[in-house]
């Protein structure tokens, strides 16, 4: 990822790179999604440009720089679509990472899956505490874990509130 708008901006105006660079991008019509056809980085799929030796930059990022003439360092290609392979620079702003974050929970898209409600849960919200309630030893984590088809690890974390520090006594 580059650093700074400086390197950034050396890149904006040679005619190869902008070559590269939209040969890569579907273009459609002015209020569609313009989608990254080359390497998408996981597990987010934003599209990923190789600038030059080992300097990679994301798909929108560069779109929105190529849009207003660079971008200061710190700040990010928000997408107001939410299609993280878009590059259609009508689609993008620029935001700071709380912003874009914030962008992202008003638009209802925050996990907001915890305890029993995320998908690869097995443990309950009763079964947390009640193992609150048993001694903090290995050989009770290690029954508990073979009980319940997590790790040891999973029931100390639960047990001491890393995890599921939404549940309180009853």
């Amino acid at each position: 990822m580059v650093k700074t708008s400086h390197d950034l901006t050396l890149y904006l105006t040679d005619p190869r790179v902008l070559r590269r660079f939209w040969a890569k991008v579907d273009r459609g019509g002015p209020d569609e999604c313009w989608l990254w056809n080359s390497y998408r980085k996981p597990p987010y799929n934003y599209g990923q440009f190789l600038l030059g030796r080992s300097k990679f930059v994301t798909a929108s990022r560069f779109s929105l720089a190529l849009k207003m003439g660079g971008l200061p360092e710190g700040v990010q290609a928000c997408h107001s679509c939410d299609n993280p392979p878009c590059c259609n620079p009508h689609h993008l702003f620029v935001g700071t990472q709380l912003e874009n974050n914030l962008d992202c929970i008003n638009k209802g898209r925050g996990n907001k899956s915890h305890g029993e409600a995320h998908r690869d849960a097995r443990l309950t919200t009763e079964v947390v505490r009640m193992l609150r309630e048993l001694p903090h030893t290995y050989a009770v984590q290690k029954e508990m874990a073979a009980v319940y088809g997590v790790s040891s690890n999973a029931i100390y974390r639960a047990q001491v509130g890393r995890t599921w520090k939404h549940v309180t006594a009853a």
